[in-house]
């Protein structure tokens, strides 16, 4: 693999890609979307339009395919720049205010879990 010089770019690359998929996917399930609702509102319901639209749905969720092989790329990609020893020194430690905001969404099966978030913002 290259230098931590060439990986950056690559990295940021490969995530730019990985963003373009899946908002493209996005964009066609919610177009499906939409044109299944109006397949199913017809009257009668037009369950010949309904049918492509779910066959298209099944295609357009091939993106999950597309993404993984990214994100194993970026992955291996990362995995080769932990070898490559950094040349600048590590940033400073976040401030306390400032580590409690960086941590973002909690991994699966840590964290608050949906219902208890819920408690939190519920009006008593």
């Amino acid at each position: 693999m290259g230098s931590a010089m060439t990986t950056r770019p690559q990295i940021l690359t490969e995530i730019g890609d990985i963003r373009h998929i899946l908002d493209q996917a996005v964009d066609q399930l919610l177009s499906a979307a939409e044109h299944g609702l109006t397949a199913v509102r017809a009257s009668p319901p037009d369950l010949t339009t309904l049918e492509a639209v779910l066959t298209a749905v099944l295609q357009i969720a091939s993106f999950q395919d597309l993404v993984d092989q990214r994100l194993t790329r970026v992955y291996g990609l990362l995995q080769a720049q932990d070898v490559v020893k950094p040349t600048a020194p590590p940033p400073p430690p976040p401030s306390p205010l400032d580590a409690d905001l960086l941590n973002g969404p909690a991994l699966r099966g840590s964290g608050l879990d949906q219902a208890a978030a819920d408690r939190l913002f519920k009006a008593d």
